[in-house]
């Protein structure tokens, strides 16, 4: 009975010093998964600015300081791109687009992609159901006329798909 019970006691102990390796063993893993859950999360944070995401985008930022544009600067497949959300305020846009664009010219590097709301129709016989602007003519030939001084060729998406025709400012 006595070696029986030094036996269970050696095997005991054999358990416990098994157990105890096993447990730092997990513990261990549980650290380096911990940290490698922080280090993912904390790349995909580095691409995470306002509402926009983008995985995988190293990336520069510009943003004014009254929010209203924002843009992205990163490579994608070895390409260098430029994203650009400009969104106008309701009243002298075209002061702030002069402005805003300026900066964004600035900043761009590679092929320019640019969104957002400029909060102005620029020909209102086709964007307004009214067929009319309340700002002046003018204006919206300057606002116009900025946007083609900073871009080789400004093309309207929604124009495309909806009126196929070929847009460009005038």
């Amino acid at each position: 009975m006595a070696d029986r019970m030094a036996q269970i006691e050696a095997d005991h102990d054999t358990l416990t010093a098994a157990q105890a390796a096993q447990t730092s063993s997990h513990s261990r893993q549980k650290t380096q998964m911990q940290a490698m859950a922080r280090h993912i999360e904390d790349l995909d944070n580095r691409c995470c600015r306002q509402n926009l995401r983008i995985r995988g985008l190293q990336e520069d930022v510009l943003r004014d300081n009254h929010r209203r544009y924002i843009c992205v600067k990163g490579t994608i497949a070895n390409r260098t791109y430029t994203f650009a959300n400009i969104y106008a305020p309701n009243k002298h846009q075209h002061h702030f687009l002069r402005t805003a664009l300026k900066a964004v010219e600035r900043f761009t590097e590679g092929c320019l992609v640019i969104g957002g709301d400029l909060n102005v129709a620029l020909t209102p016989t086709m964007d307004t159901s009214m067929g009319s602007s309340m700002t002046p003519q003018h204006i919206l030939t300057n606002i116009a006329k900025t946007l083609n001084e900073r871009q080789k060729k400004l093309q309207n998406t929604y124009k495309e798909i909806f009126h196929s025709q070929d847009y460009r400012l005038k």
